[in-house]
């Protein structure tokens, strides 16, 4: 006789939903966004460096500045962002890859100079999901991170769905999670590759067994994407972008500097509304804001105790 525990699955609770009034159904798809940096810059294939790319917080040694970014957005609008109407099945050097046919060049793919390496996509986009167990699958080469973020997906305190970190041939990785609540959920995709050929695929699993692409309106069951909020949308706050340490990072410094970057929205943010605690202690933190960033940092003023959990809380 023995025993075995299956995996614990993930749950997307009701709270992160957008009510159905605030999405345009009439605008289905992803919004992307394509960084590209240099073929000789030197990134580790991982999420943490290219994350920082598309951020914008990414530094090249040669310069001491940000890259800048090399993607082809000749087909982009005037906002940086390139308008996918249909499904989310790319490859970057004009071939096939992954389990579905009829790829489509990754946009912004090759960049300026040529080459299309060094890249990191993000998809936004808010699928409507049914109530129950959901498996949402990536077929990608390389890496990828899902998340779903209330109320922007795009925030670094986002639900982690799913990954895959490092470099690989077009393989799948499935992600399965409960719907606490039939609704429609903010999600990210955000997709890197280092060198060689990179796409990628978003699909989910039917509950026999085969795959659809993401927003596939030719076939039954697909799940539906939408890319705009609705005219009467109210308004999105300003989100943490980033955070360091990142939440749930172990093996944490005992006197780290803290830093949080907090983008505005379509709200602004202002710098004296800010206040910082940490373990529930109020702490004095320098706010910096250039443009529509702002850059909350501290350090905590005594050692923080080992192997016990740290909680940063921040409202402005």
């Amino acid at each position: 006789a023995w025993t075995f525990v299956a995996e614990s699955y993930r749950s997307l609770d009701a709270a992160r939903a957008v009510p159905a009034a605030q999405i345009d159904k009439t605008q289905r798809g992803f919004t992307v966004r394509t960084v590209k940096a240099r073929m000789d810059s030197v990134f580790v294939t991982s999420s943490a460096p290219y994350e920082a790319l598309l951020a914008g917080t990414a530094i090249d040694g040669a310069t001491g500045k940000p890259y800048e970014n090399m993607a082809d957005l000749s087909a982009f609008g005037p906002d940086g962002l390139f308008v996918e109407e249909d499904t989310i099945n790319y490859e970057d050097m004009g071939g096939t890859a992954g389990n579905f046919p009829d790829d489509r060049r990754t946009p912004g793919m090759p960049g300026t100079d040529g080459v299309s390496d060094r890249y990191a996509l993000e998809f936004l986009t808010y699928l409507e999901l049914p109530a129950g167990l959901v498996t949402l699958g990536v077929n990608s080469d390389d890496g990828f991170r899902l998340l779903s973020g209330t109320p922007d997906p795009r925030s670094a305190l986002s639900l982690l769905l799913g990954n895959f970190e490092g470099g690989r041939g077009a393989s799948d990785s499935l992600c399965s999670f409960v719907v606490e609540q039939a609704g429609i959920y903010p999600i990210r995709l955000f997709y890197y590759d280092g060198t060689g050929t990179g796409s990628v695929e978003f699909f989910s699993v039917l509950p026999d067994g085969s795959k659809v692409l993401v927003n596939d309106s030719n076939t039954a069951g697909a799940i539906k994407a939408y890319r705009v909020r609705s005219a009467g949308a109210s308004a999105l706050p300003p989100f943490i972008l980033s955070a360091s340490p990142a939440p749930g990072e172990t093996d944490v410094s005992i006197k780290p500097k803290v830093d949080l970057l907090i983008r505005d929205t379509t709200l602004a943010l202002d710098p004296a509304s800010v206040q910082v605690s940490l373990n529930g202690a109020p702490v004095t933190a320098t706010v910096t804001k250039t443009g529509g960033d702002t850059l909350v940092s501290f350090r905590p003023s005594a050692s923080l105790p080992g192997k016990t959990p740290a909680t940063v809380k921040v409202s402005y």
